[in-house]
Order: C-alpha cells, then sequence, then structure tokens
C-alpha cells in the first residue's frame, strides 16, 4: 500500500508499507522518491518551485544495519557530514526490530508502530492511544474481522448518521433561505415606499409652478391618473 501526501508546508511525503524484501529494493525507492520530486515542475520552470519530498518506508523486513527501528537517510558530505543537498529524505521503519510492549510505548510514533506491529491480533485499543487518527485506524483495522451482519449493521448506523446530518442541513438551508427573502423584501418594500414619496413631492413642486399634468407624468414616472389623483389631494 502506497500513500502520497502533502501538508500546509507543500512537502511531500510518499508512504509504503512492505511485507516482504524484494530485489532492486533500494534502487527502487531511489526511482520512486527522485520521480516524484521533478514531476513536481515541468520543463522550464524554475527550480525554486521544487519542495522537499521525504519517503517513509514501513517494513516488514530489516534492511539497515542500524540497531534502531527507525533510520533516517540524507545526502551527507561523506568527510564533514553536511547536509547541503536537503530536499529528499528517507525515513524507514523495520517492524522486526520494534518489540515495546504497550506499557512501554512514549510517544505517538511508537504507538503507530505498535499499531502497524500488532494491530491484527488486538482486540481492544490499547488506553494510551489519544490520536485521533490512530483511533481511527484501529477501528477500520477490527472491520476486517466483523461479520457481514456487523458490518451491514455498522453502514446502515452510518447512512441513519448522515441522513440525520443532512436534514439538520437542509432546514438550516431553508431557514436562512427565509430569512435572507424577507430582509430582501423589507428592503425592497422600505425603498420602494421611499422613492414614491419623492415622485409624490416632485410631482406637487411641479404642479406648484404650474407644470401640465402630463409633463409632470413624464418627468416623475408616475400614470397620469396618480398625478390626477396627488392633484386632487387623494
Amino acid at each position: 500500500m502506497d500513500v502520497k501526501a502533502e501538508d500546509e508546508r507543500n512537502k511531500n511525503y510518499i508512504v509504503e508499507m512492505q511485507v516482504a524484501e524484494v530485489q532492486g529494493f533500494d534502487k527502487r525507492v531511489l526511482y520512486y522518491a527522485s520521480k516524484s520530486y521533478s514531476s513536481q515542475i515541468d520543463r522550464g520552470d524554475l527550480y525554486d518551485k521544487l519542495n522537499p519530498t521525504f519517503f517513509i518506508g514501513i517494513l516488514d523486513f530489516e534492511i539497515t544495519q542500524n540497531a534502531d527501528y527507525i533510520s533516517r537517510h540524507k545526502i551527507l558530505d561523506v568527510v564533514t557530514g553536511e547536509n547541503s543537498i536537503n530536499d529528499i529524505e528517507f525515513n524507514f521503519i523495520e517492524l522486526p526490530k520494534f518489540n515495546k510492549k504497550e506499557n512501554q510505548l512514549t510517544s505517538v510514533i511508537d504507538q503507530w508502530i505498535y499499531f502497524f506491529k500488532n494491530a491484527e491480533n488486538l482486540e481492544i485499543i490499547p488506553r494510551s492511544v489519544k490520536d485521533e487518527g490512530l483511533i481511527n485506524a484501529y477501528q477500520d483495522a477490527d472491520k476486517h474481522n466483523w461479520t457481514k451482519a456487523e458490518l451491514e449493521a455498522y453502514d446502515y448506523n452510518l447512512m441513519r448518521e448522515q441522513d440525520e446530518r443532512g436534514r439538520w442541513a437542509l432546514a438550516t438551508k431553508r431557514a436562512v433561505d427565509e430569512a435572507v427573502t424577507k430582509a430582501v423584501t423589507k428592503a425592497v418594500t422600505k425603498a420602494d415606499t421611499k422613492a414614491m414619496k419623492e415622485k409624490v413631492n416632485i410631482a406637487l413642486n411641479l404642479h406648484g409652478l404650474g407644470i401640465s399634468m402630463e409633463d409632470t407624468s413624464k418627468a416623475t414616472g408616475l400614470t397620469l391618473v396618480q398625478v390626477q389623483k396627488i392633484k386632487a389631494g387623494k
């Protein structure tokens, strides 16, 4: 299983789970990471657009001589150890080297590695797990052991929850639409009333100046009947 991801800093990650060692694995890792790195830009684009790429291999076999179960590999100066070229990094998690018990897990990384190695044999989520993503992972892994009836019941429950969210969303949308409609109608009515008052005042002023009703109608946009009523004081 391979996952490609990008974080909020535009850094790229390739996460690969490998069960068995294969010939040329090291070269494939190099090819995979370098291709992902170079494919970020097209020919002729500025190299500044390239963002760091991190390869994370979760391996069910040993690949390094490092005694630790996590190892990081960078491009270094062989004499000084300087890391001047630092846009590509390789990280390997070698599961056979991880032997911690549940009560020895001291970090979220330990808890995730413990999950990768032991999830299929666990019946309950360890109490030390607080990370939401890891809790979801345990729940998803547990579903693989459910019966068909349990899966159908779970899916039906999710569907009902989605229906309920849909009802609330629809009710909220209708309430918002109704409120907006009322506000717009009120504003238009108020504006129309104000405009009519202005037209009436203009018609009265024109009448006072001796302007004919026909010309007053043309000047104000009022109908001749409306002008006649205004002149009559109705």
